[in-house]
């Protein structure tokens, strides 16, 4: 696993003992990356708790779960752990490993242990039910009845959008819990037609029958979206199989989206399956000539009266 280590306003020379320290857990086969701080998340913040910089930037990071180091000072006498600004490397490189350690969880378990994130949500267990769904410290909430999903910061929801787009195995999901605090939400329907698109050649095809939509969905003015509104339209006006869709629309740009959209809004609780009438077979209609001839032999020989 590879963790990402940002920094707020470090001096050089520890920012260089930093770098070594990395360079000295690969020993344990933890792997880093060591950005600056941009104020997305991360696995490890370190920043100097004695600059007015630092400290915003430890106060954000520590609010929303990530795991801080200050360097030289703690913020406003916070109970964050600290670190002396002279610090040796291999000190720097222990306390790091420390501060990571609890965040080197498995991916919470899945309803199907044979399935993925993108299948358990698109055709599994958890299909248009609400769920969290977690990568490293970073996690998206789910929330049909609404919707909406949520999440802390508009980069996890980017990097759960594309972690279940490549169908990567380092998802897990959760029953649902407590929205953060201060969450961002976009619309569910956008957000899984996004991921489906992406994942179209993972998904299977979508079974066989009629359906058609409860309710509109929410697309937003998202240009890569626009082609869906094709499909959009044909579930609105009444109950139509994926072989009528594909009929309907091929050769135009909306073919490809056929599949996504049946998929994205059906984990999205919108695609209603309507119950197709059971065909009675046709009662026999006996050839009335035949009839007649049969009735006249009967009554010849005294059968039939």
């Amino acid at each position: 696993m590879r963790f990402d280590i940002r920094i707020a306003a470090l001096s050089q020379a520890f920012e260089q003992r930093l770098r070594i320290a990395a360079s000295l857990l690969g020993a344990y086969k933890i792997n880093m990356q060591v950005d600056a701080w941009n104020g997305t998340r991360c696995h490890l913040l370190i920043a100097a708790g004695d600059d007015l910089y630092g400290q915003k930037a430890l106060d954000i990071a520590h609010r929303r779960g990530t795991a801080v180091l200050a360097v030289g000072a703690a913020v406003n006498d916070a109970e964050y752990p600290v670190i002396g600004r002279d610090a040796a490397a291999v000190d720097i490189a222990r306390r790091m490993r420390e501060l990571l350690k609890p965040t080197t969880f498995a991916p919470t378990a899945k309803p199907d242990d044979a399935a993925t994130a993108l299948h358990a949500l698109f055709d599994g267990a958890w299909r248009h039910r609400p769920v969290d769904v977690l990568l490293d410290r970073r996690v998206v909430y789910l929330r049909p009845q609404t919707g909406r999903i949520f999440a802390a910061t508009h980069s996890d929801l980017l990097a759960i959008q594309q972690a279940l787009a490549e169908d990567s195995g380092e998802l897990g999901l959760r029953a649902p819990e407590a929205l953060p605090e201060h969450a961002i939400s976009s619309s569910l329907e956008a957000y899984l037609l996004h991921i489906a698109h992406a994942a179209n050649e993972k998904l299977p095809p979508y079974p066989d029958g009629r359906y058609h939509l409860k309710a509109w969905p929410d697309l937003g003015s998202v240009p890569a979206l626009r082609d869906a509104m094709a499909v959009v339209a044909r579930l609105t006006q009444g109950p139509t199989s994926p072989s009528e869709l594909e009929t309907a629309l091929n050769g135009s740009p909306a073919a490809s989206l056929i599949r996504p959209s049946l998929w994205a809004f059906s984990a999205a609780g919108l695609l209603q399956a309507d119950a197709v009438a059971p065909q009675t077979a046709p009662r026999p209609v006996a050839d009335a000539r035949k009839q007649g001839i049969w009735a006249s032999i009967a009554r010849h020989f005294g059968l039939k009266r």
